[in-house]
C-alpha cells in the first residue's frame, strides 16, 4: 500500500470542521451582534441622546453563558449607579467652572471610588462613570444630575437587551460551560495517569509531571469560573441543573490524589518488588487513563458515566499484588523510603477508588441521571 493511500486526504470542508469545533464561540459572537443591534434599534426608537451607551453596555454585558452575563450585569450596574451618584453629589456640591476647581472636584470624585474599586473589583467602572459625569461637555451643559439620569437609563436599556438575548437567543447555560471545563480537566488527568505510574522500576518523568500539573491547575481554574456562573444561574432560579460544588470538590480531590501518587513515584522501587508489581501497575495506569478520558467525554456530552468495572478490577488487583508481597516477606528488607513509596501508592489508590465512585455519581448527576452509590 502506498503512503498516499494511508495518509488521510485534505478536509473537504475545512470551514464546516472549524465551525463544529468552535460552536460556543460562534454562538457568543452571534448573540453579541444581535444584542448590539437590538440595543441600537431600541435606543433609536426611544430617541435617546447617546445611543452608543446602550450599545456598549449590551456588548460588555454579553458573556459566554447566562451566569456570566448576570455577573457582568451586576458589575456594570453597581459601578454605573455608584459612580453616577457620587459624581452627581460632587458636581452639585462643588461648582467646577475653572481648571483648579474642576481638578479638585475630580480628585474628590475619583479618590474614594478608586479605593473602593481596589477592594471590590466589581466597582472598577465607578470611577470612570464619575469622571464622565463631571468632565463630559454634555454634562457641563445639561447639569450633572440630568446627564447622569440619561446615562443610567441608556445603560439599563443595554443591560435589559443583553439579558433578554442571553435568555432567548441561542441560550448557553453555565452548566454546559461547567461540563466542558470539567471534561478538559479529566482529559488532563488521563494524560497524568500514564505519566504518574510508569513501571515500578523506573522513575517518573518529573518535568513532564510538572507541565501536566500546571495544565491541570489551569483547567480546574476554568471549572471554578464556570461553577461560579452556574451558582448565579441557580440563585436566580434560571436553571434546575445540579449544584456545581460537588463536581468541583470531586475534581480537586482527584487532583490531590494524583499529586500524592506523583510524589510517591518520583523514585523507582528495587527488585524483586518492582518486577512483581509491573503488570498490575501497567493495568492500573491504562484503566485509569481510559476511565478519566471516558468520563470527560460523558460529561461534555451530558451522558451517563462510563462503567468502572475494569478500573475497579485493576485497582483491586494492585492491592492484591501488594498484599502478596507482604505475605511473601519481600517488603521486610525495603528501606524506609521505599516502604513509604510502596504503601503510599497503595493507600492513595484506595482513596482514588472511592473518589472515582464519587466522580461517576457527579457525571450521572450532570446528565440528569442521579443514582445511588455503588459499593
Amino acid at each position: 500500500m502506498t503512503d498516499s493511500a494511508e495518509t488521510p486526504g485534505p478536509d473537504p470542508n475545512p470551514i464546516s470542521t472549524w465551525a463544529k469545533r468552535h460552536v460556543s464561540e460562534l454562538r457568543l459572537a452571534a448573540r453579541t451582534t444581535i444584542a448590539a443591534l437590538l440595543a441600537f434599534a431600541t435606543a433609536d426608537l426611544l430617541h435617546m441622546a447617546q445611543i452608543y451607551w446602550a450599545v456598549l453596555t449590551a456588548v460588555i454585558v454579553m458573556q459566554a453563558s447566562l451566569g456570566g452575563s448576570i455577573k457582568a450585569t451586576f458589575d456594570r450596574l453597581a459601578g454605573t449607579l455608584g459612580g453616577a451618584a457620587w459624581g452627581v453629589i460632587i458636581g452639585l456640591a462643588l461648582p467646577h467652572s475653572g481648571p483648579f476647581r474642576l481638578g479638585l472636584a475630580l480628585a474628590l470624585a475619583v479618590a474614594p471610588l478608586a479605593l473602593a474599586a481596589a477592594f471590590k473589583p466589581w466597582l472598577r467602572i465607578a470611577p470612570v462613570t464619575a469622571i464622565i459625569v463631571l468632565m463630559s461637555t454634555q454634562a457641563q451643559q445639561a447639569g450633572p444630575l440630568a446627564y447622569a439620569l440619561d446615562r443610567v437609563i441608556e445603560i439599563l436599556l443595554g443591560v435589559a437587551v443583553a439579558l433578554a438575548v442571553s435568555l432567548f437567543v441561542l441560550p448557553n447555560r453555565a452548566h454546559g460551560a461547567l461540563a466542558t471545563a470539567a471534561s478538559r480537566a479529566l482529559q488532563v488527568m488521563s494524560e497524568l495517569a500514564t505519566k504518574l505510574l510508569p513501571s515500578p522500576g523506573t522513575a517518573a518523568d518529573g518535568e513532564a509531571l510538572l507541565r501536566l500539573h500546571a495544565k491541570l491547575r489551569r483547567a480546574l481554574a476554568g471549572v471554578d469560573a464556570a461553577g461560579d456562573e452556574a451558582r448565579r444561574e441557580r440563585a436566580g432560579r434560571l436553571t434546575d441543573d445540579p449544584e456545581p460544588e460537588p463536581l468541583r470538590r470531586n475534581l480537586n480531590r482527584l487532583r490531590l490524589d494524583l499529586a500524592m501518587i506523583g510524589r510517591a513515584t518520583i523514585e523507582p522501587l528495587p527488585e524483586p518488588v518492582a518486577g512483581r508489581l509491573a503488570a498490575a501497575t501497567a493495568e492500573v495506569a491504562a484503566t485509569l487513563a481510559a476511565y478519566f478520558s471516558a468520563a470527560g467525554l460523558a460529561l461534555a456530552a451530558r451522558k451517563a458515566a462510563p462503567p468502572r468495572a475494569a478500573c475497579s478490577e485493576a485497582l483491586r488487583a494492585y492491592a492484591a499484588a501488594v498484599a502478596a508481597l507482604r505475605k511473601d516477606g519481600l517488603t521486610r528488607n525495603l528501606s524506609a523510603a521505599d516502604a513509604r513509596h510502596l504503601f503510599g501508592i497503595a493507600f492513595v489508590l484506595d482513596q482514588l477508588h472511592r473518589n472515582l465512585r464519587d466522580l461517576a455519581e457527579r457525571v450521572d448527576e450532570m446528565a440528569g441521571q442521579p443514582r445511588k452509590s455503588a459499593k
